[in-house]
């Protein structure tokens, strides 16, 4: 089985996914995005988190935080707590009881401005 490769950044990856109507598609750029983020709380992945999150949502999930278990490998609790740290750090807005939120201005600028040849690097 032949790996696709992808070259578009995260941020353009993050705006194909707002853009395009098929969930596989733009879930599947994004899963990639994040799997060549470097492991931490930078403002880059808590950015692309936040637009993975924001997608999932808006396709209609009805439990997010298991798809994103799904394809980052990372517990929920821990995926709960980095969703915390976006709303914290500004990246995602806040809506009371349910899942959901809104990009802010700070996470779509952040995901203009990612290069994945650089994010690759230690």
């Amino acid at each position: 089985m032949l790996r696709q490769i992808v070259t578009a950044t995260p941020g353009e990856l993050a705006r194909r996914a707002s853009e395009e109507s098929t969930r596989e598609s733009a879930l599947d750029d994004l899963s990639a995005a994040l799997g060549q983020m470097p492991k931490g709380l930078s403002d880059e992945y808590l950015a692309v988190l936040s637009a993975f999150y924001v997608r999932v949502v808006e396709v209609g999930q009805r439990a997010p935080i298991q798809d994103l278990e799904q394809v980052t490998g990372t517990k929920q609790a821990t995926l709960k707590g980095h969703l915390r740290a976006a709303r914290q750090r500004g990246f995602l807005t806040k809506v009371e009881g349910k899942a959901g939120g809104q990009l802010t201005d700070k996470a779509l600028e952040t995901l203009r401005g990612i290069d994945v040849e650089q994010v690759r690097q230690p």
